[in-house]
């Protein structure tokens, strides 16, 4: 009987070791994915937001050139919806994402935006649903304690993106207010040059 105990200990010990590895490889596959989300993430942002500010420049210099021209001031309206055009594919190409860089791009805001002293995230009811295991630990444990998030129950009427909530006020991190504050600062600078 000793005989059978020890090769049936043997056993055991080889399946431990075998699901260990198993454990290693799956967890060394899941980090090499999630960096390569994010990296195509974050370049996908960074050509996105490079391409608007570049035709935003292109359309402030044909207007500080020609204000007085009224064909000008008409084709910097026309380029502004040029612009308006590129930002809306922009969120469309931000809500459109693969989960990965989608939840990515949604892990920077966090990281860049939530508050000291703790806060709440309220997402809308796709991305809840779709939410990646482990993706509110892993945001806290680069948060550190002091500005830790909780996943709020409530859902954000909101396309993309999720608002931050501490007590009363809230960051409206949603990728249609991201986009439009940007979309509105060029906006902005086209009006000043028409109309001086």
């Amino acid at each position: 009987m000793p005989g059978i105990e020890k090769l049936v200990e043997e056993i055991r010990k080889q399946g431990e070791a075998a699901v260990a590895a198993l454990r290693a490889t799956d967890a060394a596959r899941v980090d090499a994915i999630r960096a390569k989300g994010e990296s195509e993430a974050r370049e996908e942002y960074a050509r996105l937001t490079e391409k608007a500010e570049a035709e935003a420049a292109k359309r402030v210099a044909l207007a500080e050139s020609s204000m007085a021209s009224e064909s000008v001031k008409a084709a910097l309206q026309a380029k502004v919806r040029e612009v308006d055009a590129v930002v809306e594919e922009a969120l469309k190409r931000l809500t459109d994402m693969d989960d990965a860089g989608y939840f990515a791009v949604l892990e920077g805001l966090i990281l860049s935006k939530a508050p000291a002293g703790g806060s709440e995230l309220l997402l809308n009811r796709r991305d809840a649903d779709r939410l990646p295991s482990g993706f509110m630990e892993e945001i806290n444990k680069k948060l550190g304690s002091k500005r830790a998030v909780t996943l709020s129950p409530e859902r954000a009427d909101i396309i993309g993106g999720c608002v931050i909530r501490r007590g009363l006020v809230e960051e409206n991190c949603a990728f249609d207010a991201l986009v439009t504050e940007k979309n509105e600062e060029i906006r902005d600078s086209a009006a000043a040059i028409l109309f001086g």
